[in-house]
C-alpha cells in the first residue's frame, strides 16, 4: 500500500513527537536522581508497591483509571520519613479523556495518628453539595477557614480534634488552597492538583509538607 507524502509527515510528527516525550522523561528521571543523591534519598525501581499499599489508601489514590507512579524517591527528612514522587491517573473517556499528573510528597511519622481526611479548596461543585446537605466540616470560630477550604472525612469528630484551633489558624493565615492535603493513619500526602514540580523544586515541595505536618 502505498504512503502519500502528507501520510509520511504525518507519521514522521508522530514518531518525532514520540520520541520528545521520551527523552524528556528520561531527562526528568535523571534530574530526579541527581536531588535524590543531594538529598540523600533512594531512587525506588518499584514505586507500584509503594502506590499499591500507601497511595491506594488516600482519595487521590481512588480517583480514576490507569493509575501510575514514578521517579519515587524516599529517605529521612528531620524526624520523619519522606516520600516523593509523580501520580497520575486517568477520568473520562473519548474527547474528555484527561490524565492527571501531579508530585505528591508523603510524610511519614510513626507516632502521629491522622483520622482519614481531605481538604482541598472549595470550589462551586462542593458549595452546590452543601447545599445539598453534602458533607463539610465547618468551625464557626474561623470562618474565612471555612470558606476558603472543603474539608471531609468519615470521622467527623476526629477529624475536628485534629483541626485544633492552631492548624485552623495556620491554614487561615497561609494559603494553601492550590494544594490538596490528606491525612491518614501516619501518614500526610501533600500535593498541587495537575501539577508535576520541576526536580529542582523537590526539596522545597518537602519543605511545604513538612511545615503542614508540623502544625498538627
Amino acid at each position: 500500500m502505498k504512503i502519500a507524502p502528507a501520510g509520511w509527515l504525518v507519521i514522521v510528527l508522530i514518531v518525532g513527537v514520540i520520541g520528545l516525550m521520551i527523552y524528556l522523561d528520561y531527562r526528568r528521571t535523571k534530574a530526579i536522581k541527581s536531588v535524590a543523591e543531594t538529598i540523600g534519598f533512594t531512587y525506588c525501581d518499584l514505586p507500584a508497591q509503594y502506590s499499591s499499599s500507601v497511595i491506594s489508601h488516600f482519595d487521590i489514590g481512588s480517583k480514576g483509571r490507569n493509575r501510575r507512579l514514578k521517579n519515587l524517591i524516599r529517605g529521612r527528612f528531620k524526624n520523619v520519613k519522606v516520600a516523593i514522587g509523580d501520580y497520575s491517573y486517568t477520568t473520562g473517556y473519548g474527547k474528555r479523556r484527561r490524565t492527571h499528573s501531579q508530585t505528591i510528597a508523603v510524610i511519614d511519622a510513626d507516632r502521629t495518628s491522622f483520622p482519614k481526611f481531605v481538604l482541598v479548596a472549595e470550589n462551586f461543585l462542593h458549595k452546590m453539595g452543601n447545599a445539598l446537605g453534602f458533607q463539610d466540616i465547618d468551625f464557626h470560630t474561623h470562618p474565612e477557614f471555612s470558606d476558603r477550604y472543603w474539608l471531609a472525612g468519615p470521622d467527623e469528630n476526629a477529624i475536628r480534634d485534629c483541626f485544633h484551633s492552631d492548624v485552623l489558624n495556620f491554614f487561615q493565615d497561609h494559603n494553601h488552597t492550590r494544594f490538596g492535603v490528606e491525612g491518614s493513619g501516619s501518614k500526610l500526602i501533600y500535593y498541587r492538583k495537575d501539577q508535576c514540580f520541576k526536580p529542582s523544586e523537590w526539596r522545597k515541595l518537602i519543605n511545604s509538607a513538612y511545615r503542614v505536618y508540623q502544625q498538627f
